[in-house]
């Protein structure tokens, strides 16, 4: 529903001032597809055949990995059109754990987001991962992230930034992990108008 304006009639007169001047849009993000890892755990996600008529495509996930006993954190590894040429994707990291944080940059043979929780602990991360201008053929994708997970009093915020140095087109994305993807993991694409 619209929010197109709001009366003050009742509490002096007759006026009325402008609350928001233009109609909410229904539908800017639209539900392409969803993945949800079944009881077998599953070694990767990929959209395919990634519709072409949106402006931008963002990715919305929660989750987690398989056990990992030396670490708390396995890393999220984003694949384009399944290029995965040394150095096509360059990366900045920002992350804290609520004592310190890190930051780094790296030129990789994948896009990575940042610090996904694994079997180490019993929480659940969540994320969105942004790809700008995923169409246009004229430019370089831009990638956006935001991840957060908690363990009671441990876990990770991550910000992380990139580039795929290619202008093709996205048709297909790839997720994969160190380890597998547990239950109940899920990443759902959406199309941005």
């Amino acid at each position: 529903m619209a929010i197109r304006r709001f009366s003050t009639s009742n509490l002096s007169g007759g006026k009325s001032s402008k609350l928001w001047d233009q109609e909410t849009i229904p539908g800017v993000y639209e539900s392409i597809v969803t993945y949800t890892a079944g009881t077998s755990d599953a070694s990767n996600f990929t959209f395919s055949n990634i519709p072409q008529n949106y402006t931008h495509l963002q990715i919305r996930l929660i989750g987690r990995t398989l056990l990992n006993t030396g670490n708390t954190t396995d890393s999220l590894y984003v694949r384009f059109n399944s290029d995965s040429t040394n150095a096509d994707y360059v990366i900045h990291n920002i992350y804290g754990n609520g004592s310190s944080v890190s930051a780094n940059g790296a030129t990789l043979n994948y896009y990575q987001y940042g610090l996904f929780p694994n079997g180490t602990t019993t929480a659940f991360g969540v994320g969105i991962i942004d790809i700008l201008d995923y169409t246009n053929t004229n430019k370089n994708k831009v990638i956006q992230t935001l991840g957060v997970w908690d363990a009671n009093g441990s876990g990770f915020v991550n910000l992380d930034s990139g580039l795929w140095l290619s202008t093709a087109a996205i048709n297909t994305i790839t997720l994969t992990a160190n380890f597998n993807f547990i239950q109940y993991t899920q990443f759902a694409l959406y199309g941005v108008k």
